[in-house]
């Protein structure tokens, strides 16, 4: 209940409630206690800013104060108040810096490192800190001193509408025509999403591949036109069927709505509770006759209330399950699900695919297994419909036996040659973690850095080398913190002028397409 009390306003006042009626057996004060007392400090901190706080100040604004309560209030205020920015300059890093210090050292003596903060994000060479450019960060970064309008003329108000309006906020800073024609050359789609890499010298727009019918799809010229007349009879049924099972679902629709009214009618007027509370009990006497049976009234009269509800429970439950059953044609007439031949080669999504009655011939129907390594990452191997049965059967079957008991099962009924054709596999196809490391083009693109910095840039590792030897997690105080800091600052612009130079961004591009392309093809393969 405490953790969800942070998210959680309901289960806050729970809490608050509990630690009140626990106030007596504990000399801890209650949690709204401690809610008020933070909130007193910090507005006596904020007004008394750069003055010392002292008790005068507390009883003035609390003035039922405690005395241990006063005591711990004036020193945290006091410890705090060094360390804090003031209200000008709250928004400037370099003056949040003290306090974050103070906190973390805080933190650190008191064990709960979980809650340390870092300073500065943690680095390295090879990672990318990209600006990403979409609607929303366009919005947020020039609607203070802009207006943006979209293609109406309407000003722009809310990143919300910056995001439904991502065309009309790109074609206010940049040329959309061109961006989308320099998509389309690489057969992408502007994805809306544009990132500007360190030193502003390259810019990776991103796009998503367009859906294109692949050629082994396309149906033939000569199956055209008995295709289109079977299409536009198709396309004449189907509206009055869907006509007519709209008219149903509406139909259903009312009947709902009339079941509810009456149930609802028949709950005000009948009420159990009102009936069982007639029902004439007595401790101290003996029922007589007329109390016996006006109880036998009461007692038909509740079965038959009862007898009533649920009659009127079963036709809402049936309206309902007819309602969805009817929606349910619908969705079906809309989303036709497509029975696939022997001959065709897609491999469609499982909840897309079924098998109608037509469907005899089991034979091409193929199925696969993955083992997933770290060495050898995935290998796959192919069955036939007969050796699935019969390896579905041996498992189910002696899958009570020790490993050892059925490995022996298995060798005799090979040397038997019962199951010779069940038991010969194919081979599997293997995908190894050197493989794609090398078919990627990750070992040639770790090369080319090794290479450079060993050739063209040995101050690079000079470089590196010194930084680290100095780490963040050793540092204690603000000089060791404003040594490291001025070592990377000193160093950064050589760093960034190797990493992200127009040769090494090339070929981090280059891999990145060569990696897409390897791993669409080892999957191809896989199928």
């Amino acid at each position: 209940m405490d953790i969800a009390a942070d998210t959680n306003p309901a289960a806050a006042q729970i809490v608050l409630t509990l630690d009140d009626d626990d106030v007596q057996e504990s000399t801890d004060i209650t949690r709204r206690r401690m809610n008020k007392l933070r909130t007193i400090t910090r507005q006596i901190i904020f007004k008394q800013f750069g003055h010392i706080i002292t008790e005068r100040h507390l009883k003035n604004v609390l003035p039922d104060i405690q005395p241990n309560e006063l005591q711990a209030c004036v020193m945290i205020a006091n410890f705090l108040m060094p360390y804090l920015p003031t209200a000008t300059d709250s928004h400037s890093v370099a003056q949040q810096l003290p306090f974050f210090l103070m906190a973390n050292d805080l933190f650190q003596c008191t064990g709960y490192t979980k809650f340390i903060e870092k300073l500065v994000p943690m680095t390295s060479p090879t990672r990318l800190l990209a600006l990403q450019i979409n609607a929303p960060q366009i919005y947020s970064l020039f609607s203070s001193s802009m207006d943006i309008h979209d293609f109406n003329g309407d000003v722009i108000t809310s990143r919300q509408i910056a995001t439904e309006s991502k065309d009309a906020v790109f074609s206010s800073f940049f040329d959309i025509d061109k961006i989308n024609s320099l998509c389309a050359s690489y057969g992408l789609k502007f994805a809306h999403n544009i990132h500007a890499l360190p030193g502003l010298k390259t810019v990776r727009i991103n796009g998503y591949l367009r859906n294109q019918t692949p050629s082994r799809l396309a149906t033939p010229l000569s199956d055209t036109r008995s295709i289109k007349r079977n299409y536009e009879a198709f396309e004449r049924k189907m509206p009055d069927r869907r006509m007519i099972q709209q008219a149903e679902v509406d139909a259903l629709q009312r009947q709902l709505k009339k079941i509810n009214s009456e149930r609802r009618e028949f709950m005000l007027r009948n009420n159990i509770r009102d009936l069982k509370k007639q029902w004439i009990r007595s401790t101290d006497r003996r029922l007589i006759a007329a109390d016996i049976e006006q109880n036998n009234r009461l007692y038909q009269k509740i079965q038959q209330t009862k007898a009533s509800r649920d009659a009127i429970n079963e036709r809402l439950i049936d309206t309902k399950q007819q309602l969805s059953d009817a929606r349910r044609k619908i969705y079906n007439s809309i989303n036709q699900t497509t029975s696939y031949g022997s001959n065709n080669n897609q491999l469609p999504r499982v909840e897309n695919f079924k098998l109608d009655d037509t469907q005899s011939d089991l034979t091409n129907f193929a199925f696969s297994g993955t083992d997933n390594g770290i060495v050898t990452m995935t290998e796959t191997a192919k069955l036939s419909l007969d050796q699935f049965k019969f390896h579905l059967k041996l498992y189910n079957r002696y899958s009570a036996l020790t490993e050892g008991n059925l490995i022996q099962l298995i060798f005799v009924y090979i040397e038997s040659n019962l199951f010779a054709d069940t038991t010969r596999f194919a081979k599997p196809f293997k995908v190894h973690a050197s493989d794609i490391a090398y078919g990627s083009g990750a070992i040639k693109l770790r090369a080319k850095l090794q290479g450079a910095k060993k050739t063209k840039a040995k101050v690079i590792s000079e470089i590196e080398a010194k930084l680290s030897e100095c780490s963040f997690q050793e540092i204690h105080n603000i000089e060791e913190l404003n040594n490291w800091y001025n070592g990377r600052i000193t160093h950064q612009d050589v760093l960034r002028d190797f990493y992200y130079s127009r040769q090494r961004v090339r070929q981090l591009r280059t891999y990145e397409l060569q990696k897409r392309k390897y791993i669409d093809r080892l999957c191809s393969q896989e199928r």
